[in-house]
């Protein structure tokens, strides 16, 4: 069995990307690829950071506390 989680994250972040030319800062969508992508293969389940901006919030607070 193939795991194609990480394209689906990949394909996700594509859509994200404006198609007009436009700039974009990249670094914050690569933090929430990393998230969800790490998330996945440590809790079997996505945070969904590149669904929502705010997806992850409460997470990371908890992570930066502890």
């Amino acid at each position: 069995m193939e795991n194609r989680s990480l394209a689906n994250h990949v394909a996700r972040l594509m859509e994200l990307l404006p198609r007009d030319g436009t700039t974009v800062d990249l670094m914050p969508l690569f933090g929430r690829l990393s998230l969800d992508t790490a998330s996945e293969f440590i809790f079997s389940k996505s945070l969904g950071a590149l669904i929502s901006p705010d997806a992850h919030k409460d997470f990371m607070d908890t992570f930066f506390y502890a």
